[in-house]
């Protein structure tokens, strides 16, 4: 899904099947990440895993990057920092702020996954057509993207239909 070997950071669409692989364009990356994405992501309204002691995930800050890539750290706890007390000579480190980490998480776009959220265990589904187009339509791509096999027309279908819900709306 991620694959840095020929562009690096953050990664080519490599698709892998039995007898073949193709590469994708970038773009198409974020495209399609609905189709390699746990269910359970949907729901996810917690994008920097604020319980626990450390939070490491991929650098959008714009700052101190590097070709193959580089991450953001949080530390929370005392726990967690001899932890990273116990690496940190083997690591190079930066220090950058937890505003620029959170701005570059885009962390108020969860709202929809809230939402989503909400709909799944609502009593009351028929209210909102809408929120619960784009809920079935979102895991619909992901359920579909277990049983991806090369199925490149079918991807396309997605995409169009993609872009036609987001018109909609």
């Amino acid at each position: 899904f991620r694959d840095k070997e020929k562009n690096g950071w953050p990664g080519d669409l490599k698709l892998v099947q039995k007898n073949t692989t193709e590469v994708l364009p970038k773009k198409m990356r974020s495209q399609v990440k609905d189709f390699f994405c746990h269910p359970r992501c949907i729901y996810c309204i917690d994008k920097l895993n604020r319980y626990v002691d450390i939070s490491v995930g991929d650098n959008y800050t714009g700052e101190n990057t590097y070709p193959m890539g580089s991450s953001c750290v949080i530390i929370r706890s005392d726990c967690g920092m001899k932890a990273y007390q116990s690496i940190k000579d083997t690591c190079v480190t930066y220090n950058t702020s937890i505003k620029k980490i959170v701005d570059s998480q885009e962390v108020l776009k969860r709202l929809e996954n809230y939402r989503f959220t909400r709909f799944k265990f609502s009593k009351e589904k028929f209210q909102s057509v809408k929120l619960g187009l784009k809920f079935y339509y979102k895991l619909i791509k992901i359920t579909f993207g277990n049983e991806f096999y090369g199925r490149q027309n079918v991807i396309k279908f997605f995409i169009k239909l993609d872009e036609i819900i987001k018109n909609a709306f």
